[in-house]
């Protein structure tokens, strides 16, 4: 686990002043929590930012609180937050530049402010239970038995299923308001927008575009032919899922190492490849798009 020391905490304040978007979220160890998990953000620079304030020792995991939204409910949280189980959370109070969208109990649930030139967005719950610290035995008479299992196997994220598309219209409504979406977008339009196939939607349209493809770094000292294709795209549009193809004259081919990129118009990328066709007289190298056509062929004798 990665322990931020205090210039880094400073460098995240120095970036959201100066318009980053910052969005905290978790649940009673996330922000000063209690019984030795606290983050204890109040002790940080970070507290400068954070438009809530908080106390030690005052995080919650047994959850009997209702959440209602506040007034006005703007339609980017306009959420099913009411509907969704909690596992944790931290009793916080807002400070004067926040505004609140929910609450749950007497506590802020979500919230936003902005910070010099940036927003910061806090989300104060808890969607699953934390990893306890102690096993059975170990710890204290409370403590319930250690979660080492992957997410798939975890109960209370698979017993989730019902929610995800509020968790991905939350997710989505978190990142819109740090990032300058305005209030009147609806986060059920963004999570309809993600939701679209992507080809579909978006890269059928893409324009066509050509290109380049140069062999550089050839080495057969290991009685396999490998090297890196220069790929550069010549062309005016993105070129989308750039793949390339190694042949020789036995007519097998060969996938390269790496896979799939996207290139701008003008940029170049390096991939490597590798051929066991050492035999062969020549080699080609040949790379596409989805929306470029085979490449100049690049030919070049092992």
């Amino acid at each position: 686990m990665h322990r931020f020391r205090q210039p880094e905490w400073q460098a995240i304040v120095d970036a959201v002043e100066d318009g980053i978007g910052f969005i905290h979220t978790g649940g009673q160890a996330s922000f000063h929590g209690g019984d030795g998990r606290g983050a204890q953000l109040d002790a940080t620079p970070l507290a400068e930012i954070l438009p809530v304030t908080m106390q030690s020792h005052d995080g919650v995991w047994d959850i009997a609180y209702a959440c209602r939204p506040t007034e006005p409910l703007y339609p980017l949280f306009d959420l099913p937050l009411d509907d969704m189980p909690y596992f944790g959370m931290s009793r916080t109070v807002a400070t004067e530049a926040a505004t609140v969208h929910w609450e749950i109990g007497d506590w802020p649930l979500l919230v936003t402010s902005a910070a010099a030139n940036g927003r910061v967005a806090l989300f104060t719950a808890a969607l699953v239970k934390p990893l306890r610290m102690f096993r059975v035995g170990e710890g204290l008479e409370w403590e319930d038995p250690l979660d080492v299992e992957p997410h798939w196997a975890r109960d209370d994220i698979r017993n989730y299923g019902a929610y995800w598309d509020g968790i991905t219209e939350l997710a989505l409504a978190l990142i819109a308001s740090v990032t300058g979406r305005s209030l009147t977008d609806s986060a059920i339009h963004l999570a309809d927008t993600l939701r679209r196939p992507l080809y579909e939607a978006v890269l059928r349209e893409t324009p066509e575009t050509t290109l380049d493809v140069q062999v550089i770094d050839l080495d057969t000292s290991a009685g396999v032919v490998s090297a890196t294709a220069v790929v550069t795209n010549t062309g005016s549009a993105i070129a989308r899922l750039v793949r390339g193809v190694v042949t020789g004259t036995t007519g097998s081919n060969h996938r390269f190492r790496d896979g799939f990129v996207d290139l701008l118009p003008g940029e170049s990328t390096r991939l490597r490849f590798e051929t066991g066709d050492g035999e062969s007289p020549e080699i080609g190298v040949e790379v596409s798009a989805q929306n470029a056509s085979i490449a100049t062929r690049s030919v070049f004798t092992p």
